[in-house]
């Protein structure tokens, strides 16, 4: 995970470093940092035992770096750097298994998206946006144990994202503004499985949507 986190941190740098050689005085990078809540979707949020992609999900958090840099007025390039975690709705699994002593830990994810944005202005301190990215993510499944004793021990698994969104940026000054967003985020990691002897490889439906707020600076 450590590794994961510095690669999105490093790739982030690299835009706002780069951002930064071409600005000179003409400020068109955009950075904030926010933090709501994941809300589950679909097989992720299901809690029916009998579908094989349920995932038992609760509403989460999620804390996002957001870098956008305009080429124009309206057409920039957006980039976001990602931690998700969810916990599980473990009465409904413990309902479901019939194992009372059963306790799993949470889903987390984390990545880096990118890919065009495009902004309008809806007053003279509003400015409204939508993002369209793709990118890669690392995602960790839950520790599964009973009476102390593990039963399923976690992986990671690395796989690809969709993520589409809108946001607004308030100005609250020259250089700085309050930050807000929804965001739609989808992957599908693969995990190994292992149970006794047996390993096994399982895909998980992972859909969240962000309800984000922040504070960003123009630079």
């Amino acid at each position: 995970m450590k590794k994961n986190l510095l690669t999105v941190l490093t790739i982030m740098i690299c835009f706002i470093a780069l951002a930064q050689e071409s600005n000179g005085n003409n400020k068109k990078s955009f950075l904030s940092l926010q933090l709501g809540a994941s809300i589950p979707l679909g097989d992720f949020s299901n809690t029916n035992f009998s579908n094989e992609e349920a995932g038992f999900s609760l509403t989460g958090i999620s804390l996002d770096m957001n870098y956008l840099y305009h080429f124009t007025e309206n057409v920039g390039l957006a980039a976001t750097g990602f931690y998700n975690m969810n916990g599980l709705d473990i009465s409904k699994l413990r309902e479901e298994t019939g194992i009372r002593s059963l306790k799993m830990d949470h889903w987390q994810f984390i990545g880096l998206a990118a890919g065009p944005a495009f902004s309008f202005e809806m007053s003279p301190k509003v400015i409204g946006d939508i993002r369209i990215m793709g990118g890669l993510a690392t995602a960790n499944s839950p520790d599964i144990t009973t009476n102390g004793s593990s039963l399923i021990p976690e992986d990671w698994g690395t796989t690809g994202l969709f993520q589409a969104g809108v946001g607004c940026r308030v100005k609250i000054g020259p250089n700085s503004y309050f930050s807000g967003g929804v965001d739609y985020r989808y992957l599908k990691p693969t995990f190994k499985v292992t149970v006794g002897n047996e390993t096994i490889s399982a895909e998980q439906n992972i859909s969240v949507l962000n309800i984000s707020v922040g504070i960003g600076f123009k630079f």
